[in-house]
């Protein structure tokens, strides 16, 4: 015999034999409602009854308790024959509509029962998540502890006013979930807890996101909380986002504690300088779980041997869609346009606005990131070409002085052009006054036009000397040669001036002088100087036909003469004119050949200084005449 081959052996122990009992109600099953989600205050509530003796079954009381409160006894009428099971309904219905935990115990109780050990089952637990289907979801804690439950190992959650070392208050009202209890106690040791909520209804939301205010305080790395999610009833938990995510979402990605089963979570404390150091808005979208009917959410908490801080509160948990942020798309426009980021509570463009609408006036691509009242983000971009660079502007109308020509450009980034001369270029070179339009087409439909007035001024000086010679001491005509003048500045080179158009004047001493004519059209000023020789003269000297032309006496009162020798006959035109030019006295003589003398009378004119004036065979000769006074 191989004693290595143990196949060869067997035993047997506790052999029990008896004879079957004539009445055996055995309670094999107990049935409770499915899942864990949304449980009613009539829930369905059944046993399974199986018949292990030889008599049928008819008549038998059976019970349920839960939470060891008053026992639900109903008699059942249900037959069972021997050998067969037997599933009795209760008509009595349990109320399991609260959050928590439920313990459900159940027995069968026939007279004449000849075992009483199969009576019964071990109890049943069963966990309601109150269900949750209208959003957006907001709970504040301010009303109770808004249907979640606390559980785990050695946990530590409270819902209160939280009052601890570094944690106190809650976000908003006085009411927060905490660890370590709402006193001055940290969270345990060891502690591997959580806080599971209500069961949501995500069905008719595509696009959740979840937010809510955290406050953490512990150590760092070591000790820390995290959200998850489940879909399947608690069989799997899966982890919110990640470290890294924005938005305040988790501070460590390698929590020792393993909070939730994973390293990933809220830690740090003021003592290490990364605590929150208060209540910060955390948010993050729920795309895996958009569409789904029941969603269970749990703050899982997480801590190691030693160094007990406060731990970690929460305040304001909130489920909403997502804002919805639509800028439209892609667009050409001609001229600036306004961007539209829809209605919110708040808006960040990437120019740095901060307001629901932006106007822009040149091509690029503009991004905004929209925030509602519980704190959920969404953004949009749009890339916005502007044909036109630019409002298309020809300058104002101008008047120049002085200028022969003027240049006018229309915006350059244009892609045709139409003057009112037919021009087709972006510039246009104009000489004359008048008014000149463009049209300028950027693209299809998008078209602009200017118009200006343009004018050139005429005005330009000129002097004309009334004489070929200028003598000392005598007046002379200076004549206004300009164009387009409407006043006058003359400066005769010796310190003396006058603003007539017409002037004249003497000169003391002899010597060449500088003079100038300053004039202007209201807008427009123009110069212009002539060098003017004034020589020593004897008397009215003769040109031409006048030969030794002589005024005496010089200076007069009533009478003075004109000597002249004259060199062929014709009729000479003398006038006085007065130091504004005005024509004071004027007479004709026909000359005749030779010595000439003739009187001028000076009654009635005033004592000063004249210009006396003959224009004789074409030429003109001037003398200045001193009246005395009688």
């Amino acid at each position: 015999m191989d004693n290595t081959i143990w196949a060869w052996y067997w035993a047997i122990d506790n052999v029990h034999i008896w004879a079957p009992l004539m009445l055996d109600a055995e309670l094999v099953g107990v049935h409770l409602p499915p899942g864990n989600c949304g449980f009613s205050s009539s829930e369905i509530i059944a046993v399974d009854i199986h018949n292990s003796g030889l008599d049928t079954l008819n008549g038998y009381a059976v019970s349920y308790q839960i939470n060891g409160g008053n026992p639900v006894t109903e008699m059942a009428m249900l037959q069972v024959l021997s050998g067969d099971t037997g599933t009795y309904v209760f008509n009595t219905v349990a109320n399991l509509s609260g959050a928590g935990s439920y313990t459900v115990r159940a027995w069968v109780s026939l007279v004449g029962d000849g075992d009483l050990s199969n009576d019964t089952l071990l109890p049943l637990s069963i966990v309601n998540h109150p269900k949750v289907s209208v959003f957006p979801h907001f709970e504040d804690y301010e009303a109770g502890a808004g249907d979640w439950v606390a559980g785990g190992t050695n946990a530590s959650w409270a819902w209160g006013t939280p009052a601890k070392s570094v944690i106190v208050g809650a976000a908003s009202g006085s009411k927060a979930w905490v660890t370590g209890g709402t006193g001055m106690m940290g969270y345990n040791n060891y502690e591997e807890s959580w806080v599971e909520s209500p069961c949501f209804d995500l069905s008719t939301v595509s696009n959740p996101w979840v937010g809510l205010d955290v406050w953490w305080n512990s150590e760092f790395s070591f000790d820390g909380a995290v959200l998850q999610a489940t879909s399947d009833g608690g069989v799997t938990w899966q982890r919110i986002g990640m470290f890294g995510d924005g938005y305040n979402w988790y501070t460590d990605n390698g929590i020792d504690g393993l909070p939730g089963g994973q390293n990933n979570g809220w830690t740090g404390r003021a003592a290490s300088m990364n605590g929150s150091n208060g209540y910060r808005r955390a948010v993050h979208d729920l795309i895996a779980f958009g569409g789904a009917s029941e969603v269970i959410f749990r703050l899982a908490f997480a801590s190691d041997f030693s160094v007990s801080d406060d731990g970690f509160a929460w305040d304001n948990f909130t489920l909403a869609q997502r804002p919805f942020i639509n800028l439209g798309p892609d667009r050409v426009v001609c001229d600036s346009f306004v961007l539209d980021a829809g209605l919110a509570d708040s808006y960040l463009w990437t120019t740095g606005d901060t307001s629901r609408l932006l106007t822009v006036d040149s091509s690029g691509s503009y991004s905004v990131e929209i925030r509602d009242s519980f704190g959920f983000p969404v953004s949009d971009q749009v890339l916005v070409t502007i044909l036109k660079t630019g409002d298309l502007n020809l300058g104002e109308d101008t008047l120049l002085c002085g200028a022969t020509f003027f240049s006018l450009l229309a915006d350059p980034g244009g892609q045709s052009f139409l003057w009112s001369t037919g021009d087709t270029l972006p510039g246009l070179q104009v000489s004359n006054s008048g008014i000149y339009s463009v049209m300028v087409t950027y693209g299809p439909g998008c078209i602009d036009m200017d118009t200006v007035s343009i004018d050139f001024s005429s005005l330009q000086a000129g002097i004309v000397l009334a004489t070929d010679t200028v003598c000392t001491n005598t007046f002379v005509s200076f004549l206004d040669g300009s164009t387009g003048a409407i006043s006058w500045l003359w400066d005769f080179g010796d310190g003396n001036f006058s603003l007539n158009a017409n002037p004249i004047h003497a000169y003391s001493s002899g010597g060449t002088y500088l003079v100038s004519l300053m004039v202007t059209d209201s807008f427009c000023t123009d110069s212009v100087v002539l060098p003017v020789f004034a020589d020593i003269c004897t008397g009215l000297e003769g040109r031409g036909n006048l030969v030794g032309i002589q005024l005496g006496p010089n200076p007069a009162r009533d009478l003075t003469f004109l000597y002249m020798n004259v060199g062929g006959s014709g009729t000479a035109e003398m006038e006085v004119l007065d130091l504004l030019g005005r024509q004071i006295m004027r007479k004709n003589w026909f000359l005749e050949a030779g010595e000439q003398r003739k009187k001028v009378d000076l009654h009635g004119l005033s004592s000063g200084i004249y210009l006396l004036r003959v224009h004789f065979d074409g030429l003109i000769y001037e003398q200045k005449l001193w009246i005395l006074e009688e």
